[in-house]
């Protein structure tokens, strides 16, 4: 009998989940049959526990809860910190340096992929490209760093953006769109 078949023929406690008899000590749950909506995680089990004896219905013998959050194996969410040049006192005749920093779902010792993107408020802005390769380190890494005089003087005020998408590298993507973080100025 799997989980799922158990879900239609049960109400469980208070009426609203499973109701399992078992006797093994140990009961093991396969994640895939654990039924929640992935599109607002974390989810949240509770598992309460009653032993009696056989033939007994109440009262119970031992009582114990436990709760159980289940979390998306997403990619890292990611921050960008700004390290020089910084606004508001931005001058565009100096380099700006950014940082993506891992914040949330990080993974000591996983290796992550880092995409920078740049994106112009308008497509009116005087600079609506980016030569990754001409104008800045590159777009794949940690660190960002944009040359002087990539923002021409008659910008300022001009809105622009750049944002960093990572995901663990080697895992297959998902529907779910990767976390990314963007640094906005003006």
């Amino acid at each position: 009998m799997t989980l799922k078949s158990i879900i239609a023929e049960s109400e469980g406690c208070f009426g609203d989940g499973l109701k399992l008899q078992f006797n093994d000590p140990i009961l093991v749950f396969k994640t895939d049959q654990l039924i929640f909506n992935q599109t607002s995680l974390p989810t949240k089990f509770k598992f309460h526990l009653i032993v009696t004896r056989p033939g007994e219905a109440s009262p119970p013998q031992v009582a114990a809860s436990h709760e159980l959050t289940v979390i998306a194996d997403y990619d890292p969410a990611l921050r960008i910190d700004c390290f020089s040049n910084c606004p508001p006192d931005m001058n565009m005749k100096e380099e700006l340096v950014l940082e993506a920093v891992c914040h949330k779902n990080c993974k000591y010792g996983e290796a992550v992929t880092y995409e920078w993107q740049f994106n112009p408020a308008s497509t009116k802005n005087m600079k609506t490209e980016i030569d990754w390769e001409k104008e800045t380190n590159g777009n794949r890494g940690t660190s960002l760093i944009i040359n002087a005089n990539v923002f021409p003087r008659e910008a300022r005020g001009e809105s622009y953006a750049f944002v960093i998408i990572g995901k663990f590298s080697g895992t297959k993507s998902n529907s779910s769109p990767s976390p990314s973080s963007s640094f906005k100025f003006s």
